[in-house]
């Protein structure tokens, strides 16, 4: 997927599965994926802007399917369609030290978490996308690194 600037979001560009694959709009790649290493703050992710993640072999957007704004509400692939279904705030989490990835179709980015679907304590491989509401219990599944690769290639 990739994250692209569409007027108040920047666009990233993924590619769905057990790990993300995104690029920034400025026509770098990234892939997210959780990890349990130690992570650290990229300096070419700016924290708590709005982003659009977008498949890079289909094209597609990371949607939030429907836009609701419940837990466990499915995140899937769609044509791009300007909406906030598709806008997602990345926001590191000092704390934490990981990303965090908000819907804006949730509270306006300050609700619900990207989540991936757990196996026993840890997220699972293939688990699918979901949001939900941010939780301590849920934290490995809704913790995201974003590492520089180089030539503005991302590793989420």
């Amino acid at each position: 997927m990739s994250i692209k600037s569409v007027t108040r979001s920047r666009r990233l560009i993924a590619r769905l599965g057990s790990v993300l694959a995104a690029a920034l709009c400025v026509g770098s790649l990234a892939v997210f994926s959780p990890s349990a290493s130690a992570a650290s703050k990229n300096p070419d992710i700016i924290s708590g802007k709005v982003y659009r993640i977008v498949n890079l072999g289909s094209g597609h957007c990371l949607n939030v399917t429907g836009g609701r704004d419940q837990d466990n509400i499915n995140v899937n692939q769609y044509d791009e369609d300007g909406t906030t279904t598709q806008d997602f705030i990345i926001r590191w989490v000092s704390a934490e030290s990981c990303y965090k990835i908000y819907p804006m179709c949730s509270s306006n980015g300050n609700g619900r978490v990207l989540h991936i679907a757990r196996s026993g304590s840890a997220p699972a491989n293939g688990g699918n996308a979901v949001i939900k509401t941010a939780s301590s219990a849920d934290a490995a599944s809704q913790r995201f690194q974003i590492d520089t690769v180089g030539h503005n290639l991302f590793y989420i």
